[in-house]
């Protein structure tokens, strides 16, 4: 189980961000590389949606003490001075007092006034993904999804080796 979600996490900080105005991959030295996803991407736009559309699923889990699920995150939006758009994941989410809280899993990319490690209260009217485990399987993650997606028949083989990720 560990194993799972510590590369699972990995993989979550490889596809942490997403800068919304172009559409390629940053190679970052020391640090995961970063996956910019246009604005107008159909795709990604639906799989946003859908995550908002369902986060009650979400909160249900987290709110369950299930024994089985584990390893929470939510991927939040963050803007920076010039209006753009970083898309990045936070972990051990918790949530008290009809809140979510969690901390910063990764470096940003851009100025947008949170650093990896930060402690901090997720907009919720900013979520962009959600994802926890249920035993083995990952639930939510339409944002992982549709990058899996547009990966081709080899990519997608080595991410699920990589990844470890198994989605019901």
């Amino acid at each position: 189980m560990k194993k799972i979600l510590s590369v699972s996490i990995l993989f979550l900080l490889f596809f942490s961000a997403c800068k919304e105005t172009t559409s390629l991959k940053i190679e970052r030295d020391g640090e995961p590389d970063v996956l910019n996803v246009a604005s107008e991407n159909v795709a990604m736009n639906r799989a946003i949606e859908e995550a908002n559309i369902t986060l009650s699923n979400f909160k249900t889990a987290i709110q369950s003490n299930n024994k089985n699920y584990y390893g929470f995150t939510l991927k939040q939006k963050f803007k920076d001075a010039d209006d753009n758009s970083e898309h990045i994941w936070i972990q051990d989410i918790t949530y008290n007092n009809a809140k979510f809280k969690g901390i910063v899993g990764n470096k940003p990319l851009y100025d947008i006034n949170v650093k990896y490690g930060d402690t901090i209260e997720i907009d919720e009217s900013n979520i962009s993904d959600w994802m926890y485990f249920d035993d083995k399987i990952a639930k939510g993650a339409y944002t992982i999804k549709v990058l899996r997606n547009q990966m081709s028949a080899e990519e997608q083989k080595q991410f699920d080796i990589q990844s470890g990720l198994l989605f019901d």
